[in-house]
């Protein structure tokens, strides 16, 4: 578990919040929505408002301790920000969201630094399509994709 004194944020006071944000990325193995942390947090904060997350959110994504994504159905997910980057599966169909372990964009990445002498920070990928529930679902309906 996370101490408020293993956030260390220049120019910002570690609450407890905060840090409770940080531990429920860490405990999570897919990205989480501001509305998603926010319920998981109504549990130890009950007052606590989702301006809160946002807020929170914001100073972390401009930090680079969490990375904003925005997938296809709109709504903008954040996840920690690590080396050990994570790229997802996400089927359209439920919402289900999957991780891919390997990352197959590296060698793609140093090809491109190559080529143009640009330092890349780094990337996501997202790959969307129907997991295996949804897609046996459209086939018995008769759907085509």
């Amino acid at each position: 578990m996370l101490g408020k004194n293993d956030l260390n944020i220049e120019g910002y006071k570690n609450t407890k919040q905060r840090t409770k944000i940080l531990q429920i990325f860490k405990d999570s193995n897919i990205p989480l929505s501001a509305e998603d942390i926010f319920i998981r947090m109504k549990e130890y904060y009950p007052l606590l408002a989702i301006s809160t997350i946002y807020r929170n959110l914001e100073i972390l994504t401009s930090k680079g301790i969490v990375i904003k994504n925005i997938f296809n159905d709109g709504i903008a997910r954040y996840e920690l920000a690590s080396t050990n980057h994570r790229h997802h599966l996400k089927c359209i169909g439920c919402n289900m969201t999957v991780d891919i372990d390997a990352c197959p964009l590296k060698s793609l990445e140093h090809s491109i630094e190559a080529q143009t002498d640009f330092d890349i920070s780094g990337h996501s990928l997202e790959l969307y399509g129907y997991c295996p529930k949804c897609k046996k679902k459209n086939t018995e309906s008769g759907s085509s994709n």
